[in-house]
């Protein structure tokens, strides 16, 4: 299975989220699951990547165009709108494709499992980054 496509005009974080604050590395779209970099900056996290890249942070709840600019991330939401179809009461992982969501399915060996959130309705998520350290 591919990655959730993800429509970054769509991504809405709800009422609920508690939203941090950041300078992006360089360009990161609403929705891409993100980390915090050696300089302190935020950029796309990547289970294939090495640390601190594989440890994701939280979910971009706003795009940024390019590096020095204003981001927010969510690191948890019961309700964020994910920009993508999700499905109830299913897992989402850290894909190998830096800042993107896929299933348990598309772990493969090598990589480092870190949960994002459970799908709810459509293109909601409940969003829970529980980065585990382990590789599949």
């Amino acid at each position: 299975m591919p990655d959730i496509t993800i429509i970054p005009a769509n991504v809405k974080p709800s009422v609920n989220a508690n939203p941090i604050r950041g300078t992006s590395t360089g360009a990161i779209n609403a929705g891409d699951v993100v980390a915090v970099y050696p300089d302190g900056t935020i950029g796309p996290a990547d289970s294939n990547g090495g640390s601190p890249l594989d440890t994701p942070v939280g979910i971009a709840g706003c795009s940024a165009d390019g590096a020095g600019q204003f981001i927010m991330y969510v690191s948890l939401d019961s309700d964020f709108t994910i920009g993508g179809t999700t499905a109830s009461g299913i897992p989402y992982f850290l894909s190998g494709n830096p800042g993107k969501i896929c299933l348990a399915d598309d772990l493969i060996a090598g990589m480092k499992t870190s949960l994002i959130g459970f799908g709810k309705a459509g293109n909601k998520m409940v969003v829970s980054i529980l980065p585990s350290g382990q590789t599949v």
